[in-house]
């Protein structure tokens, strides 16, 4: 049962082990996103605070913790067809 997982938990794991949860949701959002042929990019540096300020999430126990945007690309993007960068696995991975 969930509610036995975070028993005995410290605020701040609970908190960490949230996040985590919200990151896993994110992935599949991102994946079905795509599978929809919608674009998607999760959002790193914003302000969780005023994410919550905006959406009035003070008032309640619900913080923010990730982002991501929903959108489709203009017709006339000139880099939406532009080529694909792609390293070798081999100067990427090092095997130890």
């Amino acid at each position: 049962m969930i509610k036995n997982i975070v028993e005995g938990m410290t605020a701040d794991q609970v908190r960490a082990w949230n996040q985590r949860q919200a990151y896993i949701a994110m992935g599949f959002a991102l994946e079905t996103a795509a599978l929809l042929k919608i674009d998607s990019t999760p959002i790193e540096g914003f302000e969780p605070k005023e994410y919550d300020r905006i959406l009035d999430l003070n008032k309640t126990d619900y913080r923010t913790v990730a982002a991501i945007s929903f959108g489709y690309r203009h017709s006339d993007d000139k880099h939406q067809n532009a080529k694909k960068v792609r390293f070798s696995t081999e100067d990427i991975i090092k095997t130890i």
